[in-house]
């Protein structure tokens, strides 16, 4: 029963994990769509925004919002690693459960492992038979 949960565990872990790196591919292609869109726009204006400081501000400006998403990304990026080797550790424990509990089950399917039963007779002079006589 609790491989069972964990099993469904790890499925809802993957489907929501697979969900955040596909909203974490969006949001970067949004982003590079943007930015695209802002290059061209700022090459357009360059004719009435030819002052070289003004352009300097904005890419200064620039700069600084794509390190912050990229630190954003690396976040994310190091949180999603973290979940994918929790959910690696969780199915490893799983697998290990079920590997110990099949081997328990083959050992309580297989025929026991008789010993060897004394026979009466067979021994060194114990269980019943005849007792040689020496002797008138």
């Amino acid at each position: 029963m609790a491989i069972e949960q964990k099993k469904e565990e790890c499925s809802k872990l993957e489907t929501q994990l697979q969900k955040q790196a596909e909203q974490l591919f969006t949001q970067m292609n949004n982003t590079k769509a943007h930015e695209v869109h802002e290059v061209q726009q700022q090459q357009v204006g360059m004719g009435s925004r030819g002052n070289p400081e003004y352009v300097e501000r904005e890419r200064e400006q620039r700069v600084k919002v794509l390190e912050k998403e990229v630190s954003y990304y690396k976040e994310e990026s190091g949180k999603a690693q973290a979940e994918v080797d929790r959910l690696l550790a969780i199915l490893r424990e799983v697998e290990t459960e079920k590997n110990d509990k099949d081997k328990k089950i083959a050992e309580l399917e297989s025929p026991p492992h008789l010993a060897p039963v004394p026979r009466p007779g067979f021994g060194l002079g114990s269980g019943p038979g005849p007792v040689p006589r020496h002797g008138p």
